[in-house]
């Protein structure tokens, strides 16, 4: 499965890539509505600060993605393959967040090596 978000310049791809260890997405359909919300697991690996790093980045795609219209800026799309011969599905996104585990061991970033999960909420065309 191949899982990421891009505005045409930056891609980060959320299903094993650096930090990004995986990710579990089932796109959701509902014909009667324009917009979908949708929430990925994700979990990260790797140092506080590679952690922060990407967590930040997502983020930034969300922000990029909420102030398009303002900013004139590129739109975002979160990107979907469901297996390596498939094609890719792609939908614009509207806006989004991370939310962190509330388990702590789930959000522990002390350590040398990290693993934490957060979840990715994704507002997205329905189309």
């Amino acid at each position: 499965m191949l899982l990421r978000l891009t505005d045409g310049t930056t891609t980060l791809t959320l299903s094993g890539s650096g930090s990004f260890v995986g990710a579990t997405y089932f796109p959701a359909s509902d014909p009667g509505k324009a917009q979908i919300t949708e929430t990925v697991p994700l979990i990260l690996e790797g140092t506080a600060a590679a952690i922060s790093a990407a967590v930040n980045d997502i983020e930034q795609m969300f922000v990029a993605a909420r102030l398009r219209q303002e900013l004139l800026t590129p739109r975002v799309f979160v990107e979907f393959q469901p297996i390596d011969t498939a094609e890719i599905r792609r939908a614009e996104i509207f806006d989004g967040s991370v939310t962190w585990a509330q388990a702590p061991a789930k959000r522990f970033l002390a350590g040398t090596l990290n693993t934490v999960e957060v979840a990715v909420t994704i507002v997205r065309s329905a189309r």
